[in-house]
């Protein structure tokens, strides 16, 4: 990596990246940003020397204009980031359709007309009680879903905020968003599941080489989320060993190695070939509008069908096989605990991968008759 440059930009690698210079100390600092910002201004070439100065000058004055800042300032305006600009500049880098980012725009306003358009450094965790409890009025007659969705919005943006390092802190540190309790949390049964079985495959939805039902398998039997289905290749399975490593997830702490129960490794060892190991009908790697379209059309055979039921369907057969909730939360790869449920946890943390392999084949041995021909 090249030394820093007084310009504000230093090369690194095959391109270039920001840094500004605090005053109070004259220590240079790099400037973090999502991966969308440094994909709309970094200098993607194969030889950095061809950038001209010019150009590094546009690239520099493009990067102050959005967060604000002039070289004179530094990292000092950072700290007196105000709500409205900073919620332009948090829409401008969301990678949703239009109707989603009206949604977040509309909510987020609406935070505004609480707390005013104030430095975000100011918010507090009250603030938030307050906008909870607008939310909640009888008069607005909101689902607590809603609220609840409304609040995971507004946590999106501070955790925004927070890695751009407009903050130091997120108000929503010590705040719990609450849960609609009157929804309940709703699992199949063995007798649902070999009835959706025997839908799917005497229905169209399964297609040439089975994927509705593969999909079904890959989600019931790992306990997977959607996106980290969507994201497996067959180079994360390693058959003598039996799991899949579950790297592009939700969070760093979500990446586990994933046992495959022993009852569906036949159909791994089958299906096992080169790119995504749970491909759309196309035999691309499927997206989530598609999976989406999938449950869709799945619904129709078994209504109130849907991925999430299937992985709470797997903690659950899990429980009934007497596995611990520690392990439970270790394999579907939760992320946050509590201070005592990580001290407890700790006693796990030792133990050989086939300790939880074995766990795991005694729980779900039952999907053999769900799934056998």
């Amino acid at each position: 990596m090249a030394r820093r440059r007084s310009t504000g930009i230093y090369r690194h690698g095959r391109g270039w990246k920001f840094a500004v210079k605090d005053p109070s100390s004259g220590k240079w600092k790099q400037l973090t940003a999502t991966a969308a910002r440094f994909r709309a201004l970094r200098v993607s070439v194969r030889n950095p020397a061809s950038v001209t100065r010019t150009e590094v000058a546009q690239l520099r004055d493009r990067y102050q204009e959005r967060l604000g800042l002039t070289s004179e300032q530094g990292l000092a305006a950072q700290d007196e980031v105000r709500l409205v600009r900073a919620v332009e500049d948090f829409l401008r880098f969301q990678r949703n359709t239009p109707a989603f980012l009206r949604d977040k725009r509309r909510v987020l306003e609406e935070f505004g007309d609480v707390v005013g358009n104030v430095e975000l450094s100011a918010v507090t965790r009250d603030d938030l009680a307050e906008f909870e409890a607008r939310l909640s009025a009888e008069s607005r007659k909101l689902h607590p879903t809603s609220v609840a969705r409304y609040l995971r919005y507004l946590r999106t943006f501070f955790n925004f905020a927070l890695r751009e390092e407009w903050v130091t802190r997120s108000p929503f540190a010590n705040f719990r968003i609450p849960r609609d309790a009157s929804t309940p949390i709703e699992v199949y049964a063995l007798d649902e599941l070999r009835s959706l079985v025997t839908a799917l495959r005497s229905s169209g939805e399964n297609g040439d080489r089975g994927y509705a039902l593969w999909m079904l398998q890959g989600c019931l039997g790992l306990g997977l989320r959607v996106m980290e289905l969507e994201a497996l290749d067959w180079e994360d399975f390693d058959e003598k060993q039996r799991f899949v490593r579950i790297s592009k997830t939700k969070n760093a702490q979500s990446q586990r190695l994933q046992p495959i129960p022993r009852v569906l490794m036949s159909e791994f060892v089958r299906r096992a070939s080169s790119g995504p190991m749970f491909p759309a009908q196309s035999g691309e790697r499927a997206n989530r509008n598609q999976m989406s379209s999938l449950r869709c059309r799945i619904a129709k055979l078994s209504p109130g069908f849907s991925w999430r039921r299937l992985r709470r369907t797997y903690a659950t057969l899990l429980q009934a096989g007497g596995v611990d909730s520690l392990i439970i939360d270790r394999l579907l790869g939760h992320s946050s605990r509590s201070s005592a449920v990580r001290v407890s946890a700790s006693h796990y943390i030792g133990k050989e991968y086939s300790f939880y392999r074995d766990l795991v084949d005694e729980a779900l041995k039952p999907l053999g008759g769900v799934f056998a021909d």
